[in-house]
């Protein structure tokens, strides 16, 4: 009888230890979905935000084009207006300043993403070894229960079997 409170004392400490255990695991496993939700929606606007530049990209190299155009045709055909011209000149190289301002912004959230997408990949990667680790202290915890189970069955019956003889005899 003794033994078998102590067997059931065990497995009542290893569902405690398991269920602290389960709870941990499970908070973890929140807090990394939350994470990767975060870093998902964080990399669609930076996806957002980086189309949106490339099309800002796209309408500043047509406008640098129209006005290179509008350049060219202003200096050949009006040498003494140099003053359009300047102003010309000096929007083109506004414009060109804003492309590569652009440009480099562009650069940086690509590597931004390349970054959280790695971050996503690495927590995907650790919230499924938890859940891996997670079910193997399951099926250890089931397999010890049922260990002790039977242990303190097999006890109780020759428990049972020693009174029975015992009492056969006179004792």
């Amino acid at each position: 009888d003794e033994s078998n409170a102590d067997l059931t004392g065990m497995i009542d400490k290893l569902k405690v230890e398991l269920q602290a255990t389960n709870s941990s695991h499970k908070q973890f496993a929140e807090n990394a979905k939350k994470e990767i939700v975060e870093f998902e929606s964080k990399i669609r606007k930076q996806e957002e935000q980086i189309n949106s530049l490339q099309y800002e990209l796209h309408q500043s190299e047509q406008q640098l084009n129209a006005m290179e155009i509008d350049y060219s045709r202003l200096a050949t055909k009006n040498d003494d207006d140099s003053e359009d011209a300047n102003q010309l000149r000096q929007q083109m190289y506004e414009l060109h300043a804003n492309l590569e301002e652009l440009e480099d912004t562009r650069g940086q959230q690509s590597q931004e993403i390349a970054e959280l997408t790695e971050d996503n990949n690495r927590l995907a990667h650790k919230c499924h070894t938890f859940k891996t680790t997670v079910k193997e202290l399951n099926n250890k915890v089931k397999s010890w229960e049922k260990s002790y189970r039977d242990q303190s069955d097999l006890l109780l019956s020759y428990s049972r079997e020693i009174s029975r003889l015992n009492s056969g005899r006179g004792y």
